[in-house]
């Protein structure tokens, strides 16, 4: 019998304690404003968003302008400068990009590939405008090489967007 009362005391203890801190807490909220929350909201700097085999861009044009001779057999450096490589590309697109990064391969006679370089461009390619790549070239040109094909790794987007700075809401 004594066991009953105890347990009994022990839970009306237990929920009054109960109750009492529902109620404080109840109070506490009533008397607390109904704001919402400060929100702080914060712009990162921009960021180059880089697009794999973008479709937009097209090579035009890629092929090997010789201004001399090359005699078969002559690897000489010399030799090498005298080709240059003519890359045209076009954007099909609506966006503009830039740091364009390519991969040459050089082909030769019985369409082998000779050699395959990458070339990085900084040039920026508007919506519809063509470029040619004039100032980077491959640091030489194999000089049996009969043809060359290009093909676009990458490019960045052109952000044309302003930096904002952050604001509190």
């Amino acid at each position: 019998m004594f066991r009953r009362w105890l347990f009994l005391g022990l839970t009306l203890a237990l929920v009054a304690v109960i109750v009492s801190l529902v109620i404080q807490s109840r109070k506490q909220e009533a008397r607390q404003p109904a704001a919402p929350p400060r929100e702080v909201v914060l712009s990162s700097p921009l960021s180059a968003t880089r697009v794999l085999h973008p479709g937009d861009l097209e090579v035009v044009e890629c092929r090997i302008d010789r201004n001399g001779p090359v005699r078969k057999g002559d690897f000489e450096s010399s030799e090498k400068a005298q080709a240059k490589l003519v890359l045209r590309i076009k954007n099909n697109g609506q966006y503009a990009y830039r740091n364009l990064m390519f991969r040459l391969s050089f082909f030769g006679r019985g369409n082998n590939i000779l050699e395959t370089k990458t070339l990085q461009d900084s040039q920026t390619v508007a919506p519809g405008k063509e470029i040619s790549l004039q100032g980077s070239q491959p640091e030489s040109v194999p000089t049996s090489a009969t043809k060359c094909q290009a093909t676009i790794l990458y490019a960045d987007l052109e952000s044309t967007a302003e930096k904002g700075r952050g604001s509190v809401r």
